[in-house]
C-alpha cells in the first residue's frame, strides 16, 4: 500500500485529466462536485488498485447526458 496521501496525489492528477464537455462548465446551477474515489490498505490488500473520479449533482438535481468528452 503506497499510503493515503500517495493515492489522493495520483487521484488529484487523474481528475485534473479528466476533460469535461461543454455540458458541465454550463450546467453551474446543477451544484456539480467532482469527487474522487482511492483504494483503502484493506481493498488494497485485496488487489484493487483503483482511481476513481465520478461528478455528482447537488440534491434534488439530476444529470441528463455525459459530462466527460470521450
Amino acid at each position: 500500500f503506497p499510503g493515503a496521501d500517495a493515492l489522493s496525489q495520483r487521484a488529484n492528477e487523474v481528475c485534473a485529466s479528466v476533460r469535461y464537455t461543454e455540458a458541465a462548465t454550463q450546467n453551474a446551477d446543477l451544484g456539480l462536485q467532482i469527487s474522487k474515489a482511492v483504494p483503502t490498505p484493506e481493498s488494497w490488500n485485496d488487489g484493487d488498485r483503483r482511481v476513481d473520479c465520478f461528478v455528482v449533482a447537488g440534491e434534488g438535481q439530476e444529470l441528463t447526458e455525459s459530462l466527460i468528452e470521450q
